[in-house]
């Protein structure tokens, strides 16, 4: 199927296609997240099960570094 500036040729309706793909420092950010949420649930999970209280910790301190740190470096080492 075509691009609607393709059909019409030299009319340009503002489309711009620049492939789709998500910028880097999104990407991080998307991914970071989401392993932070992983790290928060299994200290959660420890939590409930009490699991030593070094690991609990532990685990949340990574989940807070991957779900704040992590995407603001990423995201203003990018913009850099």
């Amino acid at each position: 199927m075509l691009h609607p500036a393709q059909v019409h040729g030299d009319r340009d309706f503002g489309i711009r296609d620049d492939g789709g793909m998500l910028e880097t420092p999104v990407m991080i950010g998307i991914v970071s997240i989401c392993i932070g949420f992983v790290f928060f649930m299994l200290a959660a999970t420890g939590t409930r099960s009490k699991w030593d209280k070094k690991v609990t910790i532990t685990l949340f301190a990574v989940a807070i570094v991957f779900m704040t740190i992590i995407p603001v470096i990423g995201a203003v080492g990018f913009a850099a």
